[in-house]
This record gives C-alpha cells, sequence and structure tokens, in this order.
C-alpha cells in the first residue's frame, strides 16, 4: 500500500491508485487511529475514482470505502446504495468475487439499519442464490449467517439462540470454518450468536461465544461495521453479566466497550450516539444512578428513532423495561415493555416480540 502511495504521488496517479488510497484510509483508521485522515483519504479514493473514468476497480475500491472507512463518519445507511452500485458494476466488468462481497455488506447494513425482516429474508436467499450460480462459495458461507439470524428473529428455526435451520447447520458450518482457516467466517458466525445470545438473555453464553472470537486468528474489533456493532454488544453483555454477578471485572470490560464506543461517537454520533446513551445508561443503572440511567435511556430511545435504528430502538425500550421492573416501578416497565414488544414486531422480529410476551412478569 505505501509503495502504491509513493509510485501515484512520485510519478502521478494510474487506475490503481484510487486502491491505494483506500487502503491508506483504512490503515490510519485502524493502525493509527487516525479517523478523520482516514476518511479523508477514502473519499480522496472515490474522488480519484471517478475522475480516472474506470470501472474495472469501481467494486473493490467502494468495497474498502464503504465497509471499513466511511461508517466512521457518516450514517451506516449511507453506504447501502453504493455497495449495490458496486454489485452493479462488478457484475458487469466481471469482478464477480468483489460485487459479491459488496451484496454480503449491503444485506448486512440493511440488517442493522432495521429493514424488515421478512424483506430482509427475500433478498438474502435471493443473493444466496445467485452466489450459488457463480461458484462465489466463500462468500455465500459468509452470508449464511445472516440469513439464519433473521430466520431466528422471525420465528422460523427451533431454538432462536442457535443458528441452526433453514439456512445452515451452526455445527457444521464452524467445523467446515475451522477446518479451512476461514476466521471471517468463524467470527461472522460466533459474532451472530453472540448477539442471539443477549438478546434472548442467555449472557452468560454470550460472553462465551464472545470470547471463543476474541481467539480466532487475526481478529479485530473495530475494522468493519459488524465489528464495531459487535463492540457494542459486548458492553450490554458486560453490563448484565456485572449486574448479576456483581464481579468487577465485568465492570473493567463495560468500561473498555464504553471507551470505544465514546471514541466512534465523536466522530459519527449519527451511528453511535444511540449505541453510547444505551451503555452508559446500563452503567448508571448498574453504579446505583438511576436518574442519570433513566434520562440515558430516554435519550438512547430517541437517537435510535432520529437516525432510525429500530432493532436498537427495540431494545432500548427493553432494557429500560429492565430497569424499571428492577426499580419496582410496573408501571413505567409495563409501558416500555409494550414499546418494545411493537418495535420489535415493527421490525419483523416476531420470535423476539414473543420471548417478552412469554416471559413478561406481571
Amino acid at each position: 500500500v505505501f509503495r502504491m502511495m509513493q509510485l501515484s504521488l512520485q510519478y502521478g496517479v494510474c487506475n490503481y491508485s484510487p486502491s491505494a488510497f483506500a487502503y491508506y484510509g483504512l490503515l490510519l483508521c485502524v493502525w493509527f487511529d487516525d479517523i478523520k485522515g482516514g476518511c479523508r483519504f477514502g473519499k480522496l479514493a472515490l474522488r480519484l475514482l471517478e475522475s480516472l473514468k474506470t470501472q474495472d476497480h469501481v467494486s473493490a475500491v467502494f468495497l474498502t470505502v464503504y465497509a471499513t472507512v466511511h461508517h466512521r463518519s457518516d450514517h451506516f445507511c449511507n453506504s447501502i446504495e453504493p455497495f449495490l452500485h458496486a454489485y452493479r458494476i462488478g457484475m458487469q466488468t466481471g469482478d464477480i468475487l468483489n460485487a459479491m462481497i459488496n451484496a454480503q455488506q449491503s444485506c448486512l447494513i440493511s440488517f442493522l439499519c432495521g429493514k424488515e425482516l421478512n424483506l430482509m429474508e427475500t433478498d438474502v436467499r435471493t443473493y444466496i442464490q445467485k452466489m450459488s450460480e457463480y461458484k462465489q462459495e466463500e462468500t455465500m458461507h459468509r452470508l449464511l449467517p445472516l440469513w439464519q439470524i433473521i430466520l431466528n428473529l422471525i420465528g422460523s428455526s427451533k431454538n432462536p439462540c442457535e443458528l441452526t435451520g433453514k439456512a445452515m447447520d451452526q455445527t457444521e458450518l464452524l467445523d467446515y470454518a475451522s477446518k479451512h482457516e476461514h476466521f471471517s467466517l468463524m467470527s461472522s458466525i460466533m459474532m451472530k450468536i453472540t448477539w442471539l445470545n443477549y438478546l434472548f438473555g442467555n449472557y452468560e453464553l454470550a460472553e462465551k461465544w464472545a470470547e471463543e472470537m476474541r481467539e480466532i486468528p487475526y481478529y479485530e474489533d473495530n475494522t468493519t461495521v459488524s465489528q464495531c456493532v459487535h463492540v457494542f454488544y459486548e458492553g450490554l453483555i458486560y453490563c448484565a453479566l456485572a449486574r448479576k454477578t456483581k464481579e468487577k471485572r465485568w465492570k473493567r470490560k463495560a468500561a473498555a466497550s464504553l471507551t470505544n464506543i465514546k471514541k466512534w461517537a465523536s466522530h459519527a454520533p449519527c451511528n453511535y450516539d444511540n449505541k453510547l446513551n444505551l451503555i452508559e445508561a446500563e452503567f448508571a443503572s448498574l453504579m446505583g444512578e438511576k436518574e442519570r440511567a433513566a434520562e440515558k435511556y430516554k435519550s438512547s430511545i430517541s437517537a435510535a428513532g432520529t437516525h432510525k435504528f429500530l432493532p436498537e430502538q427495540a431494545l432500548a425500550y427493553e432494557r429500560a423495561a429492565i430497569f424499571y421492573l428492577e426499580e419496582g416501578d410496573n408501571s413505567s416497565a409495563s409501558w416500555y415493555y409494550g414499546q418494545a414488544h411493537n418495535a420489535y414486531l415493527e421490525w419483523g422480529a416476531k420470535a423476539k416480540a414473543n420471548h417478552i410476551r412469554e416471559h413478561l412478569p406481571f
């Protein structure tokens, strides 16, 4: 990357220069913690690509910029159309691999931004079929966990916390990934399992999977959108375990997650304000700061609504309900549980909505 940058600066840009600038932006963000500088180089890569009027590298450059750099300064949702554009261009120019990865990323971001899950299931199934048709097996495998988590949330699986059903078998795909050293696939599977177990209240199991994920070779926790979102879930898991076990180690881990989210929120509040407020609410509750906790739950709900993160708004409603229930305010708890139930239904997560209804303590 540095050599490509050097040659571009010394002799002028060529068709490969946008890729060099895009990767340099990624390195600045991840290795040097220079988010502003990394985002500048990401935008520069896109401008260079446009000025060169070449489409051969569009799919690769868009993938690097929008999957690893863009989310640090701009809303997640604003990357969906660029991913789809890069998919179409890649299919036209024969860059099938990068085209399919862009399609995979568009599905992931749509999921995180709260696209209705039944529509999501149709989209993902269509791309899975296209990947199979073009023999893009590795990319297809990486999309399977997303397909299965959607099916689980819809209610189309026996165990909502296990990625086994129509799309995949959790044990078989993990064994395959381990055997072939497909570390990104292992990470994708474990990440989704972690999220599901947290959402359905299995905090110890969620932490177990999160810890196993961190032992995967070459694991990074701040490169892609999903990895950053995973840090958010880890923070929530640690807060839940700290409240349940009273062990100080979980407080320390939660504080570390909170530090990362604060940093990202300072650059992209549209993506991370609601996440930051929710972890701060959980942490305040943990520390006995009841008024601050109540305020932060409301702020998280409001920010998630403003920035259109419906799944996380539903989660914030649910966590607020649990807080008020523990405080003995059954009236407030009932109202927040109702809001959470409705928000999950609006998202299409029928299994999670049913889980709330079945476990209501009233």
